[in-house]
């Protein structure tokens, strides 16, 4: 499967993923403490100011959005696990897609071949075991969306020699 195939699964249910947290309660508490540990504010801070047109435009451009996933493929093994998403213990990925994927970048001169290629990083989350109830919860990384950008490689000069009969 390719990492653009799409995969719709059932939305876990509430029981299922309540049951399973109520039987390591304590556990899943601090697990989800440990999670959600924040880092100095100061690196944060958006050195070119709060507004996309501060910025400029950029060469390849993003969806965000923010989740709460229900499903979610295990990093390291593929497995597909239920992320536990309660009322008491919600947890949520900040995504960004590629609105052109495998498209050339903006502003790019002709002369070179340009793509917007998708960019991923890894969250960690509190997650169950979908197969096996029995199983503790755990911390397991997984794949989201974080960035697009324009990866430029220079053209061969038949190529363009190419591009200058075409005009």
């Amino acid at each position: 499967m390719s990492n653009t195939d799409t995969i719709l699964l059932p939305l876990p249910s509430s029981d299922f993923v309540n049951r399973v947290v109520d039987k390591s309660m304590t556990k899943v508490r601090i697990m989800y403490e440990e999670l959600q540990t924040v880092g100095d504010p100061e690196l944060f801070k958006n050195q070119y100011g709060d507004s996309p047109a501060a910025r400029g435009s950029f060469a390849c451009e993003t969806q965000a959005n923010v989740m709460r996933p229900g499903w979610a493929q295990e990093s390291v093994s593929g497995d597909w696990m239920v992320i536990i998403n309660t009322d008491l213990f919600p947890q949520k990925v900040r995504t960004e897609s590629c609105s052109r994927p495998n498209e050339p970048c903006s502003f790019i001169s002709p002369y070179y071949d340009s793509t917007c290629q998708q960019r991923y990083s890894l969250h960690r989350l509190l997650a169950v075991y979908p197969h096996d109830p029995n199983r503790s919860p755990v911390v397991a990384l997984f794949k989201f969306p974080a960035g697009c950008s324009c990866r430029v490689d220079p053209v061969r000069k038949n190529d363009i020699e190419q591009r200058k009969i075409r005009k």
